[in-house]
């Protein structure tokens, strides 16, 4: 079993409350994959420093079998919450997520914060398959 993958995840909101909204729409959407997931989490309003925005920040053990739902709960939130920022950062990456980003470009950032095969960098990884009931 792998471990999960520690993922700090930024919010540079445009309103403060859309972070919030963001954190109980994903910890909705994994916890209908993984029941248990999610169940700890906090997230904290943090002091924007003048090099470095950071505005509201959460931790998130991530395990890869969920990426795809929290890719898609990402999406899905940007899409509807314009001039919002999501920022992940993990061992010294960092991706940046933004409105008018598709839903790959969304899967793949958080593909490239997951670990690879050892000594491998990652440099292209499969989209999920569709899920629109065909």
């Amino acid at each position: 079993m792998e471990k999960p993958t520690l993922l700090e995840v930024a919010i540079l909101p445009w309103d403060w409350d859309e972070p919030v909204q963001l954190l109980q729409s994903l910890r909705e959407q994994l916890q209908a994959v993984d029941p248990m997931f999610g169940v700890d989490w906090s997230a904290s309003p943090q002091e924007q420093a003048p090099d470095e925005p950071v505005g509201f920040v959460f931790l998130l053990a991530l395990e890869p079998g969920l990426a795809q739902p929290l890719a898609q709960g990402i999406y899905s939130w940007l899409t509807v919450h314009e001039k919002n920022t999501v920022i992940l950062r993990n061992e010294g990456q960092a991706v940046e997520l933004t409105e008018g980003l598709g839903f790959p470009a969304v899967y793949r950032g958080i593909q490239l914060m997951l670990p690879g095969e050892p000594g491998q960098t990652p440099t292209q990884f499969p989209l999920p398959p569709e899920s629109d009931g065909d």
